[in-house]
């Protein structure tokens, strides 16, 4: 019922020579912007424009043309313009952020993926407050579960040159590893801040992200060899940096605290 009620408005719109997901994604955006705390059922404007670009590929024979070549730049552009009203507006919202991460997951199947890399950096690098970082860390939960996580982040070994910082490093692998750095990167931060009030729950919460994106590899049958889980364990290889730095700050400021 809900795809033919999808088909039927989107033949109606293609006779007018509209595109049911152009006009829907304009009008959304449009009253976010007129009413920024207005109440719009995002997971349910995000299903109906994520169905009919699916359709939209399909009634076209678009399947093998290359996500960039599917959509207009002013389409793609608007939709950019909507994720990051939509999360503004809504900042601290543990549903909008679900409901954003949902679309920006089933997303990655249909458009040029960069598109999302670009959106979800905006969004997981905008300063917030704890309650901010938690709907985040929800967010990156949904992201880390797609599918094609793990071809996403090009896990290509980095070869360790003899002399190299650990810092310089670690900034190779989050360049080359983006969604798996953006994860991590996040996961420093909460490490860092060891002064905040949310300090043990913050981090406990981030690394339950980290713990269930790892184990989903594990069970993945997809990556059973030896070099493919050697290769996906050079991706979070930061992580054991952060966790050695991390006890390092922690002595230190014992050692600190007993001389006064």
């Amino acid at each position: 019922m809900y795809h033919t009620f999808l088909r039927i408005f989107q033949l109606i719109l293609m006779k007018m020579k509209l595109k049911f997901f152009e006009s829907v994604t304009t009008y959304y955006l449009a009253i976010l912007k007129t009413n920024r705390n207005i109440y719009c059922p995002g997971w349910f404007l995000f299903g109906i424009i994520v169905r009919s670009m699916f359709l939209y590929v399909k009634d076209n024979d678009m399947v093998d043309t290359p996500r960039a070549e599917r959509f207009s730049a002013k389409f793609v552009v608007s939709v950019q313009e909507l994720i990051s009203v939509f999360l503004q507006s809504h900042t601290g919202t543990s549903e909008r952020s679900r409901s954003c991460a949902y679309f920006l997951k089933d997303l990655f199947s249909v458009v040029d993926r960069g598109i999302i890399f670009e959106s979800i950096d905006e969004y997981i690098n905008t300063p917030g407050d704890a309650t901010q970082d938690e709907c985040k860390l929800i967010f990156l939960k949904i992201i880390t579960s797609y599918e094609h996580f793990i071809p996403l982040n090009c896990p290509i070994p980095i070869q360790i040159v003899e002399g190299t910082q650990l810092f310089k490093y670690t900034e190779d692998l989050y360049s080359k590893h983006f969604l798996v750095g953006i994860l991590l990167g996040k996961i420093a931060e909460f490490y860092r801040s060891f002064a905040l009030l949310n300090e043990n729950q913050l981090r406990s919460q981030a690394v339950q992200v980290l713990r269930g994106a790892l184990h989903k590899h594990e069970k993945d049958p997809r990556y059973h060899g030896l070099e493919q889980q050697q290769r996906i364990c050079s991706m979070y290889f930061p992580f054991l940096i952060t966790t050695i730095e991390d006890i390092n700050h922690r002595i230190a400021a014992l050692n600190k605290n007993e001389k006064r």
